[in-house]
């Protein structure tokens, strides 16, 4: 097997793997109501490719900002399965990015340059509020 072939069967995983994540957000939603939107590459991805876009290895969805901070009070009173685990600012100063995460518990994807800092690094998929102009 090529290492190219390798790579990709990686990248497979990883992509089968986020899946998994997105099932988990789209259960809470689906069980409480909540509106979102695949976003960005992942919009573009599920429009020209039926999927990931072939390079991309993420989820990202937009949320009305009602529904993104309702998500937020769910997972933090506990809506999560086992396994999974939410991220924010809000419910931990050291995550370093402001939006929301769903991320899957004793996995890990985090650059080396965050690697000190005590946030959650798994494996996540990407929430972002909408907010009204």
């Amino acid at each position: 097997m090529s290492c190219s072939a390798n790579e990709d069967d990686r990248l497979k995983a990883f992509k089968e793997f986020q899946l998994g994540i997105l099932d988990e957000f789209l259960r809470v939603c689906a069980e409480n109501g909540l509106c979102y939107y695949a976003a960005w590459g992942t919009l573009l991805g599920a429009a020209r490719h039926q999927g990931f876009i072939p390079w991309d290895d993420d989820i990202d969805v937009w949320m009305p900002a009602r529904d993104y901070y309702r998500f937020r009070e769910l997972c933090l009173s506990g809506c999560l399965r086992p396994g999974f685990y939410f991220q924010s600012h809000a419910s931990n100063p050291e995550n370093y990015l402001s939006w929301q995460r769903i991320g899957v518990s004793n996995s890990t994807s985090v650059q080396r340059k965050y690697a000190a800092i005590r946030a959650d690094s798994g494996v996540c998929m990407d929430i972002f509020p909408l907010m009204p102009a």
